[in-house]
C-alpha cells in the first residue's frame, strides 16, 4: 500500500492490537473490520504511541479490504489534536487473523499529509511554538536568512541548499528571491495561511525540487508570500533533488552508523523491514533522518529538519476586539425540525444551527462566566468559553473565521459536549427529539442508516463524521443517553 500513497515518504510506527469481530464460524475469516473498530484501533494507537492527549475529530476511511492469506488492509485520514495541535495524518492499518479476529499487525502513519490548506502549529500566540529544548532562543530572526557557516549541532536547525546555509525559520521571500519557485498545485504567492498554521508546498528551481513547510506563527491570517519557512524535507526517491546536508555534512542516503557517529542516540526510533527512522529533538523542532535499508528497490531515505518556533514579530501579535462582519450573516432557525444532520439543537427552548454565533447565546440570556484569552485567525480552541443562565452551564468550543485574532466572545460556537452525569447541564435536544434522558430504543429508531453504530461491553456509540464540513455527532448510550456532542467547524458564507 506503500506505493499508491502520496508522494510524502510514509514514516513507520509498529503496534499490536486486537479487533473485537466475532468470527462467522470456526475456521472462517472473520467479517470486515467496521469504520468504527477502525477508528477504535486508531485512537488507541495514537494515544499509546503518538500522544496521549490527543483526539480523534475526524475520521475516513479511503479505502479497504481484504487481501491475501487472512489479511485486511484499510488506508484512512485522521484529523487528531490536543489543546495546542491539530495533525492530518494518512494511516495503513494490517491486519492478519489469529484466534478468529482480525489483530493490527501493523500501523503506517504518513506524518506528512495534509488534507486541508494549512493546519494549527498551535493555540497560544503568547507562547508560540517555544520548544523545551529553547530552541527559539538558538534560532535567528527569521529576516536573517542565511547562516554564515553550517553549523555541526543540531539544534541550531541549520542546512545547505545549493551552496548557502540557511538557518530556520527564514522568511520565505528569502528562497523565492534565490529563484524558488511555488511548484505543487493549488498553492500561489497570495495562498492564506491561517494563524498559527502551516501549509507544505513544493518548490522547484532549474528542475530541481524540494518540499519545505510555510509557517505562520503570529494569529492573524498572512498570504504565503510573507509567511516563514519552517522545514525542509528531501527524499531518496526523488531524482531532482538539489545538493542538500545538514549539520556535520549528514546527506540523504546516509547510513545509520555515520548518523549515530555523528549524532548519537536518537530521541526515538523505528525499525522496519524497509527503513529505519531516527528521530532527534522534541515537539516542533526536529530533525527525522530515515535510513533505507535496501530491502527493496524503493528508495525510502529521507532527511527533514523542522524548527516551528515563533519569531518577535510572531509574539507580538494583538487580540482584537472588532466584532467579524460574518457574525451577522448568522440566520437561527425557526423550528428544530427531524433531520438529525441539520447541526440543529435546541437549549432552554431556543434553537440554534451550528456553528452560532456567541452573540446569539448572549443574545438569548446566557452570560459569559470565563473565556480564553484570545483564538488565532482560522483556528478551532477546545472548551473555550463557559455560559450559565439560571444555574445551567454550557461549556463550548469556538472556532474564528475571521483573518485577525480575536477573543472567544466574537467567534462562533463550533461544538457543544453534553454529559448526563452533569448536575448543570441545560435542557438539550437534538432533532427529532433525541435527549440526554433518550433510551437505546430511541436512539436505534432515530439514528436508522445514518450513523456509524459499535458496542463495546454495556455502552453503545453512534457516530456520523461529516468531512465536508469538519462535523460530527457522536452520542454514547448506556441504557440511556450518557453523551452527546455535536459539532461543525464551517460556515456557511465562507
Amino acid at each position: 500500500m506503500r506505493k499508491n500513497m502520496k508522494k510524502r515518504a510514509a514514516l513507520l510506527l509498529a503496534a499490536m492490537m486486537t479487533v473485537s469481530v466475532t468470527a462467522c464460524g470456526g475456521g472462517k475469516t472473520p467479517d470486515a473490520p467496521s469504520d468504527a473498530d477502525l477508528k477504535k484501533d486508531v485512537q488507541e494507537y495514537i494515544t499509546e504511541v503518538v500522544d496521549e492527549s490527543a483526539k480523534i475529530s475526524n475520521f475516513r476511511v479511503e479505502d479497504s479490504g481484504e487481501g491475501k492469506n487472512d489479511t485486511y488492509e484499510a488506508n484512512c485520514i485522521v484529523t487528531y489534536a490536543n489543546d495546542t495541535m491539530q495533525y492530518v495524518d494518512e494511516f495503513d492499518l494490517s491486519y492478519e487473523v489469529k484466534d478468529n479476529a482480525w489483530n493490527l499487525e501493523k500501523c503506517k502513519v504518513n506524518s506528512d499529509y495534509a488534507e486541508k490548506s494549512s493546519q494549527a502549529v498551535g493555540a497560544d500566540t503568547s507562547n508560540a511554538q517555544t520548544d523545551s529544548s529553547g530552541a527559539a532562543e538558538a534560532t535567528t530572526e527569521a529576516a536573517a536568512a542565511t547562516a554564515t557557516q553550517l553549523s555541526d549541532k543540531l539544534e541550531d536547525y541549520t542546512f545547505l541548499l545549493e551552496g548557502d546555509v540557511y538557518q530556520l525559520p527564514f522568511a520565505y521571500s528569502v528562497l523565492a528571491d534565490k529563484g524558488w519557485r511555488i511548484y505543487s498545485s493549488g498553492d500561489y504567492d497570495d495562498t492564506k495561511i491561517n494563524g498559527n498554521s502551516y501549509d507544505d508546498i513544493t518548490l522547484q528551481k532549474d528542475k530541481k525540487t524540494i518540499d519545505v513547510y510555510i509557517i505562520n506563527a503570529s494569529g492573524n491570517a498572512k498570504e504565503l508570500k510573507d509567511c516563514n519557512i519552517g522545514g525542509i524535507s528531501v527524499y531518496g526517491s526523488n531524482k531532482n533533488a538539489p545538493e542538500f546536508s545538514i549539520a556535520k555534512g549528514i546527506k540523504v542516503g546516509d547510513k545509520e552508523d555515520k548518523v549515530r557517529e555523528a549524532f548519537g542516540s536518537p530521541t526515538d526510533t523505528s525499525n522496519y523491514d524497509e527503513y529505519n527512522s531516527l528521530r532527534y529533538g522534541e515537539d516542533n523542532s526536529i530533525t527525522r533522518i530515515v535510513c533505507d535499508n535496501g530491502t527493496d528497490e524503493y528508495n525510502d531515505a529521507q532527511v527533514e529538519i523542522k524548527n516551528f518556533v515563533a519569531t518577535e514579530d510572531d509574539k507580538k501579535t494583538e487580540t482584537s476586539d472588532e466584532v467579524p462582519e460574518y457574525l451577522s450573516t448568522y440566520v437561527a432557525p425557526t423550528e428544530l425540525g427531524t433531520d438529525p444532520l441539520s447541526y440543529n439543537i435546541e437549549i432552554e427552548n431556543q434553537v440554534y444551527t451550528l456553528p452560532a454565533p456567541v452573540s446569539a447565546f448572549t443574545d438569548n440570556g446566557w452570560k459569559i462566566a470565563s473565556q480564553e484569552d484570545s483564538v488565532p485567525s482560522g483556528q478551532s480552541l477546545s472548551y473555550a468559553i463557559k455560559l450559565q443562565k439560571d444555574g445551567k452551564e454550557i461549556e463550548a468550543s469556538v472556532t474564528n473565521f475571521a483573518d485577525y485574532q480575536t477573543k472567544p466572545e466574537n467567534c462562533a460556537i463550533s461544538s457543544l459536549y453534553f454529559y448526563a452525569d452533569d448536575t448543570k447541564n441545560p435542557e438539550v435536544k437534538l432533532p427529532g427529539g433525541i435527549t440526554i434522558k433518550s433510551t437505546s430504543d430511541d436512539l436505534k429508531k432515530w439514528a436508522g442508516d445514518k450513523f456509524d453504530y459499535s458496542k463495546s461491553g454495556d455502552s453503545e456509540y453512534y457516530d456520523y463524521y461529516d468531512d465536508d464540513n469538519e462535523g460530527y455527532i457522536d452520542i454514547n448510550c448506556k441504557k440511556t443517553v450518557s453523551s452527546m456532542s455535536v459539532k461543525k467547524e464551517t460556515w456557511p458564507s465562507k
